[in-house]
């Protein structure tokens, strides 16, 4: 999941880069493709985003796991 959040984030530098680049020498083909390759990094990053907050919201619903259920009462001496 972290590997969404990186690779976003390249995407986003090396569009930059080809945008720039783009601009420069008035190739407006590198720098359109500079443009959609940034779209795809910050999708990405939304993605990973997304998976973060559905894995948090997951276990707020659902409650610790089960194996932090057990050190919590192997903590506290439950053996109920």
């Amino acid at each position: 999941m972290n590997k969404d959040r990186i690779q976003g984030s390249l995407e986003q530098a090396k569009g930059k880069v080809k945008e720039v680049a783009g601009k420069a020498t008035g190739d407006s083909k590198l720098q359109a493709e500079g443009k959609t390759q940034q779209v795809a990094g910050k999708s990405a990053e939304c993605r990973w985003r997304l998976q973060r907050r559905g894995e948090e919201s997951r276990r707020q619903l659902t409650g610790p796991s089960d194996s932090a259920c057990l050190a919590r009462k192997i903590q506290t001496g439950v053996n109920r």
